[in-house]
């Protein structure tokens, strides 16, 4: 699945070092000239909900049976945004086969001193029948990622293959508690942030 995406990154950057133009030009009807540049730009974002792996990981997910359900990265190593970006990929496929409001919490930047409000929101939520993902940091970044992903009903361990170490993995299982997880879901690289 993100192999795709690297080999099209590959080639868009071998173009440019080429001297071949990187992005799209206009063409006009008359032009009856295709640049080999143009051929092989994706010029539409890549829409991940869509995608099958996608559709297949929010179903396995969804049948855990939650209401919360926290995203942790298995350990430092993944860009800032890894796991917000996999809990509102979640929440996009999850309301295109629900057709209900799927809410995102974003806790990667929340400080022990405010873990309590922000609880209590994701509760107020849960309370009036929302389901909501909530996206963490790593567990050895920031001490509100476990009391938070164990207040969730459950949760999803994020691992970034090549990036993010066992050790990690098992220190952040340990932190949060091996019953509290539903599974993991690996990446050869970061999913794009949706558009």
């Amino acid at each position: 699945m993100w192999k795709v995406r690297t080999n099209f990154v590959r080639m868009a950057l071998s173009l440019t070092l080429l001297g071949l133009s990187s992005r799209p030009q206009p063409c006009s009807p008359a032009s009856q000239v295709m640049s080999s540049a143009n051929l092989a730009l994706r010029t539409h974002p890549i829409e991940l909900w869509k995608s099958a792996d996608w559709q297949r990981m929010w179903l396995s997910v969804w049948n855990q049976g939650w209401t919360s359900l926290a995203v942790v990265p298995a350990g430092p190593g993944g860009p800032p945004d890894f796991a917000l970006t996999i809990a509102v990929t979640l929440a996009r496929v999850g309301i295109s086969h629900l057709r209900v409001p799927i809410q995102v919490a974003d806790g990667t930047q929340v400080q022990l001193s405010h873990i309590m409000a922000f609880m209590d929101e994701v509760r107020s939520q849960q309370n009036r029948g929302e389901l909501i993902l909530i996206a963490l940091p790593p567990v050895q970044e920031s001490p509100a990622s476990a009391p938070v992903a164990q207040a969730a009903d459950n949760a999803l361990l994020a691992v970034l293959l090549g990036a993010m170490s066992a050790r990690d993995g098992k220190e952040t299982i340990a932190a949060v508690g091996k019953e509290r997880f539903i599974g993991s879901i690996a990446f050869n690289e970061p999913p794009p942030a949706p558009r």
